[in-house]
């Protein structure tokens, strides 16, 4: 009867004909989505979680939440990169936040590559109520090889795309540290914020022995805003 709805001579009952399918269609891939999840194969799983992901409403977002405790990393780190691959399905605020709360949690994960998607995943929801969590992976993790540098370089990235002046010490201290990757990252990012508190340290950056580095300094230099 709804197909035939569709078809009505009013706009407004076609409208709300098409609603009702879709919430219909939905609810049913929904419950398809959770036998999905009951299955040993984890590549169905991964599958279902990619979905859930798409679907942005609060039932799967509960079933994500579920999920991030799952002990195979390859679980984990699905529910991270589809939180993040459909962020810009979650519209609403109080649902939106929840994803966000997700991806905080991957955030801690005892996996690093994990660490660095959700850091990912946190700038393309440029929620502020990540900077904490985000700055505090940039000030504890502090080593220099590469693979631990990643989770600290992927925070400093998000934290220019969220953005706020609060940030500017943070930043210039980490600035400093002998890691190139992170040094590059967070010379980045000054120019990302574009505030004239960094423009010291950015002078300093050209005269490092690096290339990279004062590559780095001299663009975001660019950026920072003199009041001109």
């Amino acid at each position: 009867m709804l197909e035939e709805a569709l078809k009505d001579s009013d706009e407004g009952v076609r409208e709300k004909a098409a609603q009702s399918l879709s919430r219909i269609e939905a609810k049913a891939d929904f419950d398809t989505y959770i036998l999905m999840l009951d299955r040993d194969d984890r590549a169905t799983r991964i599958q279902a979680i990619y979905h859930l992901a798409e679907l942005a409403t609060e039932p799967a977002v509960e079933l994500l939440r579920l999920q991030i405790r799952d002990p195979y990393d390859d679980v984990r780190a699905a529910v991270i990169q589809a939180l993040g691959n459909s962020s810009n399905n979650y519209t609403t605020r109080e649902i939106r936040q929840k994803a966000v709360d997700i991806a905080l949690m991957g955030l801690e994960d005892v996996n690093l590559s994990i660490r660095a998607s959700a850091a990912d995943t946190l700038a393309r929801f440029r929620d502020p109520r990540s900077t904490r969590a985000l700055l505090a992976l940039i000030t504890t993790g502090t080593k220099d090889e590469a693979d631990d540098a990643q989770p600290v370089v992927r925070a400093l990235l998000a934290l220019g795309e969220i953005g706020g002046s609060k940030l500017v010490p943070d930043i210039i201290e980490k600035a400093k540290t002998d890691s190139l990757e992170i040094k590059e990252a967070a010379l980045k990012v000054l120019g990302m914020l574009g505030d004239p508190r960094a423009e010291g340290c950015l002078i300093d950056a050209l005269t490092s022995d690096n290339a990279r580095i004062r590559m780095q300094a001299a663009e975001s230099l660019g950026y920072i805003d003199f009041g001109f």
